[in-house]
């Protein structure tokens, strides 16, 4: 586990500072866990969902001066198949980051205005911030237009001074437009970039290599940053997550 998911670390810390140790404290995880188990064309798959809420920021939107974003939660679906009832058939896992859009932005509620102005706060010529954010990963409508502009920028920012495979890619999709068209295949449009992105990422996987599968594939991380809400949020993730399955 990593000391950003550990949510009471601050509370133990006289006591670990003492004991040198961490044998008499137990680290705390703001999360969701869950295992079921799927029958698909006769094979049994044990399918399990863990999400870690990040520790570091407690705000709703934007990044802190670390490089902390808001709604910073780490989520792992692991697929994995029993054989005879032991632990030596194959298994898959994908992790998937999402959070608040890496900039100094917040957005004020009020009672009468359902949609708040969006209120970029501080701006950063160098993009410091946002920096920090992607290098922490790497070690381990109108009204909306220019949130994406700055956004856009700080990534064409970044990108100047990386080599090619490390640089960012920015995609722009606007689900909540395009889910008001009655001809609308969010499904559809979830999951052909959800299937790019594990293709560009890669995934872990344990078991029976075939001539398809390469043995090994440099990992890299998908990431989705929202300015919305958690019920939109959670499609996506899901959508990603649904793509891993049929490579299994």
């Amino acid at each position: 586990m990593q000391s950003l998911q550990q949510n009471n670390t601050f509370l133990t810390q006289p006591i670990r500072s003492r004991c040198r140790n961490t044998l008499w404290t137990v680290a705390l995880v703001h999360g969701h866990f869950k295992q079921v188990k799927l029958s698909i064309f006769g094979r049994e798959l044990n399918v399990v969902l863990i999400s870690r809420r990040s520790r570091h920021f407690a705000g709703t939107r934007g990044v802190n001066d670390h490089g902390k974003v808001a709604n910073d939660v780490e989520t792992e679906q692991i697929v994995f198949e029993e054989e005879a009832g032991s632990w030596k058939g194959r298994m898959s896992a994908v992790v998937q980051m999402r959070g608040s859009i890496p900039l100094f932005w917040s957005q004020e509620a009020g009672r009468l205005s359902p949609k708040p102005d969006i209120i970029v706060q501080r701006y950063d010529p160098t993009y410091e911030a946002t920096k920090l954010h992607f290098d922490d990963i790497f070690e381990k409508r109108p009204r909306e237009m220019m949130l994406r502009r700055e956004y856009f920028n700080a990534v064409g920012y970044l990108n100047q001074n990386v080599p090619e495979e490390k640089k960012l890619r920015f995609i722009h999709w606007d689900f909540h437009k395009f889910a008001k068209s009655k001809s609308a295949n969010v499904r559809g449009v979830l999951g052909g970039g959800a299937s790019e992105a594990l293709d560009l990422t890669g995934f872990y996987y344990i078991g029976y290599l075939n001539q398809n599968v390469p043995e090994e594939k440099k990992l890299r991380f998908i990431h989705w940053d929202f300015h919305k809400f958690a019920k939109r949020d959670g499609s996506i993730d899901i959508r990603a997550s649904s793509g891993d399955l049929p490579r299994l």
